[in-house]
């Protein structure tokens, strides 16, 4: 075999193996995060705020085990229903609305801010005896309820049917204790839900009483009462009214008295007040409590209304929203009046989807942190038919029967463009022209050629040494030992290394990052292979970027970078700190 037959064979061979090492070294398992998250099950980065993207970044790549709080639509609504006082005087029904408006707390806890308007009506069945103080007209526990006018008792009259109409303002804060997504432990989510809520809050109103006649006189119940058969000495129990009389009781009055059930009666007298005590608007005004519980409901498909059924009951501390305090006797009643707020109610969810999250209430708590084993078997298929599972190939589209990496790309051992399953000359030689995948040459080509080529040195490729997001130690042993094999077997040679951090994070925390990377890469160097740290000229670049994005951007963005030094190039083999003391990253 001829001398220049060897040569050519030798150089063949030499930029066949150079090339592959280079591409071996940009196909590390360090480019590819066997623990991240298929997109499909990524929290959406537009729901979390800004100043958590950091950690959704490690959820999605397996550094955490916790997702972050995403931001949750709001609710606000409408309500109406049944109002009822529970006090001295029996409730004949009432109505009420109300608006409100509802945000997050946690899974379990919302707050809820509510303005309701309420009108209650009440009539007595049975009669009052107004003995002792309530029968003196001069007394001071005579009121408006009662009296009417200054002379009430008239000629006899000692009973009166107390009644009333009262108006209700409120303004309350309440806490909702969710108590069905919390046990959301076996389905994904549940379209009822059921929960308890507690608050305070302020009340303001105002009774009127209907104790005039057409007339303008005092109703004469005296008379009234003799013509009602229910207390008749012969009724079924004498002079109380049994259950099936009260209707009949209340009939006669509406029909033969007020002529008119209580909504369209004339309440033309205010009941009695507070003495002595502020009044906004000319009502009374009080603190409240709360309490109560409710159910709704999920409708349809878009998820973002809700219908619900609530109950709540509101304590007042007075007991004069019927009218009344005081018993038969001149002495004050028992128990101060609540009033009752039976409501269906109306939610809509405010926000787009795509930035806010359905309200927390909804979703289930663990949904978050079991989306990535839904379906783990889709990690294990093979679209391509390639050998490489689709959760680690990145290009799940190749052709079929072409050879790939161990990521799923296209095998192009020559570098010439060509995939291997496509080049007629897989391993032809980058040191001659190549015309449709193939080396271009005469025989062993011209003598001017071949003595260039012969005496021609292939040039020195080193790996690129990657590094995990905010992280300067390294774990690239391969390419590392790359490294120190090419600078044991070329003594005269020089190199520049240069580190590169670009994150979101600032400016200063890129160079001090990119600086410890690129030290952290000479030292192994020196310690472990005995490297002169004098040949290396180390350099940093820190930049600060607006977004992170996929695998290939992290891997160019957090990576040390080799190359031979030019003729005359000079520079530090250690350069001190860009930012001394500034902590940036992990090791």
């Amino acid at each position: 075999m001829g001398l220049k037959k060897i040569t050519f064979l030798g150089l063949l061979s030499a930029a066949t193996i150079l090339p592959s090492v280079a591409q071996d070294s940009t196909t590390s398992s360090s480019e590819v995060n066997y623990n991240k998250l298929p997109e499909e099950y990524w929290p959406l980065k537009s729901q979390v705020k800004k100043k958590n993207q950091d950690q959704l970044e490690a959820y999605i790549n397996g550094d955490s085990l916790y997702a972050p709080r995403v931001k949750r639509q709001l609710a606000i609504g409408v309500a109406g229903g049944l109002a009822t006082i529970s006090g001295d005087v029996k409730n004949v029904g009432g109505f009420g609305t109300s608006l409100f408006f509802r945000h997050n707390i946690s899974y379990i806890l919302s707050a809820r801010y509510e303005f309701g308007f309420y009108r209650a009506w009440g009539q007595n069945y049975e009669a009052r005896s107004l003995r002792g103080d309530l029968q003196d007209p001069n007394s001071a526990y005579r009121n408006t309820a009662y009296k009417g006018v200054n002379d009430y008792r008239g000629a006899g009259v000692s009973i009166a049917f107390d009644n009333y109409k009262t108006d209700i303002l409120d303004l309350q804060a309440s806490l909702l204790v969710n108590l069905t997504n919390i046990m959301l432990l076996h389905r994904k989510q549940s379209r009822f839900n059921l929960y308890a809520h507690f608050g305070g809050g302020i009340m303001n109103y105002k009774t009127w009483v209907d104790a005039l006649n057409d007339d303008n006189e005092v109703y004469r119940y005296n008379d009234i009462r003799n013509n009602i058969d229910a207390f008749k000495p012969e009724s079924e129990r004498g002079s109380a009214i049994s259950p099936s009389e009260r209707r009949d009781v209340r009939r006669y009055l509406y029909d033969n008295v007020y002529n008119s059930r209580p909504r369209g009666r004339n309440y033309e007298t205010l009941g009695e007040g507070h003495k002595d005590e502020d009044e906004i608007f000319g009502r009374v005004s009080n603190f409240i409590g709360t309490a109560g519980l409710g159910v709704e409901a999920l409708v349809g498909k878009k998820k973002r209304v809700s219908v619900g059924l609530e109950h709540r009951l509101t304590m007042t501390n007075d007991d004069l929203l019927d009218g009344v305090r005081w018993a038969d006797q001149g002495d004050l009643t028992r128990n101060f009046d609540t009033y009752h707020y039976v409501s269906g109610r109306v939610s809509i969810f405010l926000g787009n989807k795509e930035k806010r999250a359905i309200p927390m209430w909804w979703d289930n708590p663990a949904n978050t942190y079991l989306r990535k084993y839904e379906a783990p078997g889709d990690h294990l298929k093979d679209d391509d038919n390639d050998g490489v599972d689709n959760f680690y190939d990145l290009e799940p589209n190749t052709k079929a029967d072409c050879p790939v990496d161990s990521h799923g790309r296209l095998l192009d051992s020559d570098g010439d463009g060509c995939p291997d399953c496509e080049d007629p000359e897989p391993f032809s030689s980058p040191l001659l022209p190549i015309v449709e995948c193939k080396n271009v040459y005469d025989g062993f080509a011209s003598k001017e050629c071949c003595d260039v080529k012969a005496t021609t040195k292939a040039p020195i490729v080193f790996p690129v040494v990657p590094f995990a997001p905010d992280r300067f130690g390294t774990n690239s042993f391969n390419e590392i030992d790359q490294i120190a094999k090419v600078l044991q077997e070329n003594p005269d040679v020089n190199v520049v290394v240069k580190g590169i951090s670009k994150s979101t994070k600032n400016i200063k925390y890129n160079e001090q990052l990119a600086w410890l990377r690129a030290n952290k890469a000479v030292e192994t160097l020196v310690e472990k292979y005995g490297i002169s740290r004098d040949r290396f000229i180390i350099q940093y670049e820190g930049e600060t970027i607006k977004s992170e994005g996929g695998d290939f951007d992290k891997f160019q963005n957090n990576r040390v970078e080799f190359r031979v030094a030019e003729q005359g190039e000079t520079g530090s083999s250690n350069p001190p700190a860009p930012h001394p003391g500034y902590k940036a990253g992990k090791q």
